[in-house]
Formats: C-alpha cells, structure tokens, sequence
C-alpha cells in the first residue's frame, strides 16, 4: 500500500492501520480522495465513495500485478 501512497485508516483498532476518531472524521479526510470499504450509509453521510470488500479484493490483486497500463505513473 505504501508503494502506491494509499493511506488506511479505520474508526476501530487494527494492526497497522491508522485509528481515526469518528468526531475528527470531516477533518481528517478534508482534501483527500476517500473510499469507505463496507460502510455504505456512512460514505453516504460523509458524501464520499463507497467499496465492498469484494472490490476492494479485486483493486488490490489488479494492482499487485503491476500492469504496464499504470507501472510508469507510480514510479
């Protein structure tokens, strides 16, 4: 993930993620390009994309390959 700069962050504890409190969400995603993965009423509330964990799956398997279409943009 950090190849690409994508930044998690999660309203609970998890290893190796970033734990964000929900009364700082606004804040903290202010300026960012934000997917919520799982969540999709609270992407709605925050007007912000939406991910199923499935999509997110097939993303991150797209992105291991290291297609040639977006190798020379990450480098």
């Amino acid at each position: 993930m950090k190849k690409w700069e994508i930044i998690l962050a999660s309203l609970t504890s998890c290893p190796g993620v970033e734990r964000v409190e929900e009364w700082r969400l606004r804040e903290y995603i202010k300026d960012k390009f934000v997917v919520v993965v799982g969540d999709r009423l609270l992407a709605k509330r925050l007007e912000v994309a939406h991910a199923t964990y499935g999509e997110v799956e097939r993303f991150m398997e797209y992105l291991k390959r290291e297609s040639p279409l977006y190798k020379p943009y990450l480098q």
